[in-house]
This record gives C-alpha cells, structure tokens and sequence, in this order.
C-alpha cells in the first residue's frame, strides 16, 4: 500500500479543493492533502460544500493516512456533521482513550445512528483506515493497514445515511469549532460503495 502524493496540495492555508463525479462503484471525491498538517485549533480545517456527489445514503467508504501528534482528547478526521444546526450525517474521529469511531445517523437530531469503535487503540505514526459503513445491514466495517480489525459495537439503529446540508469537513466537525485534529491526514477518499480488502490493498 503506498501513500501517494499529487492529487492536491496545501501551502498553509490557502488550498484547493478538487471533486471527482463519477458513477458506480467510482471515486466521488478525493483530494491529496500532503500530509496537512493540523495544530489542534478551531477551523484549522479543509472543507467542500454541500453537493450531490456527497450526498450518499446507501453504502460508503472513508479513507484516509493519519497520523495524530497526540491521543488524549477527541479529534475529528472528517465528518458531515455539524449539532448546531441540526445537521448530523456522518463522522470518523479519534477518541480520547485512542480508539477510533465512526458513526452514521438516519435522521438529523441523531436520534437514529450507527456507532462502532475499534477494539484497540490505533497504531502511532502515518497508517491507512478505512471505514465502510452499511447502512442496509446497520454496521460499520474498520481497516488499518488493509486488515480488518475488531470492532465494538455501540448503537445500531440506522438504516440509511441521512442527507444534510452540511460541509464536508476534514480535521474537524463541519461546525468548525467541534473536535479539531492535531496532526497529518493524506490521501483522504469517499467512495459511494463498500469497498473490499482486495480494494483497499489495491
């Protein structure tokens, strides 16, 4: 598996964000961060508006190489989900004892969501994760390093992924002020399908 440089760039805080529309099983955004780099503070942040392409209800797949300066409080590594305005879809963080979770809600007061977490905590250093989330069945799939790992179950009570008008955040909550990251994220990728190991190795 190699973390692959090119697709975007950021040079401090200017940046450009590149969306990918394709059908299918297809890439539906990606960009190419660098190795960003995230000092923990609020809207220190990479995001997309609200777009069709993103606006997946069915089956999907978070990835991203991540690499945390520190575990010790909760971190976003990307989300569509902001509370203040009632707008809760979707988000990956890094929680305070180290475990990552990931979560996605049928309706937008999060009254209905699907939340799992990892059974350990995650590996230092830049690794892979992707998260795959099925809503049909209610459950969230976890890989590092494109192997499977053991997952806890939290709350199961989704059946779709709800649509939201919220921004496509990478390093923190959509709202801008929830969670902020401290540390690299690269190669971040959103696929409208549940991809495979084969996949993911690929």
């Amino acid at each position: 598996m190699t973390n692959t440089k090119g697709f975007l760039k950021i040079y401090g805080l200017a940046f450009i964000i590149v969306a990918l529309f394709l059908l299918g099983a297809k890439l539906v955004y990606g960009i190419n961060t660098d190795q960003s780099n995230y000092v923990g503070t609020s809207n220190m942040r990479l995001t997309a508006a609200d777009s069709a392409s993103l606006d997946i209800s069915g089956n999907m797949t978070l990835e991203a190489w991540v690499n945390p300066s520190a575990i010790g409080a909760r971190q976003t590594i990307m989300s569509r989900y902001h509370s203040a305005d009632n707008q809760r879809s979707w988000y990956w963080d890094i929680l305070v004892t180290g475990h990552l979770e990931a979560t996605f809600c049928s309706a937008l007061d999060a009254s209905l969501c699907t939340e799992y977490e990892t059974a350990s905590i995650i590996q230092t250093g830049y690794n892979h994760y992707a998260i795959g989330m099925k809503p049909s069945t209610s459950e969230i799939f976890i890989w590092v390093n494109g192997v499977a790992t053991t997952t806890v179950l939290r709350s199961q009570d989704a059946t779709s992924i709800v649509n939201t008008s919220s921004l496509f955040s990478i390093g923190e909550r959509s709202n801008g002020t929830d969670f902020p990251f401290t540390g690299d994220i690269d190669d971040v990728r959103v696929y409208p399908s549940l991809r495979t190991t084969g996949n993911i190795l690929g």
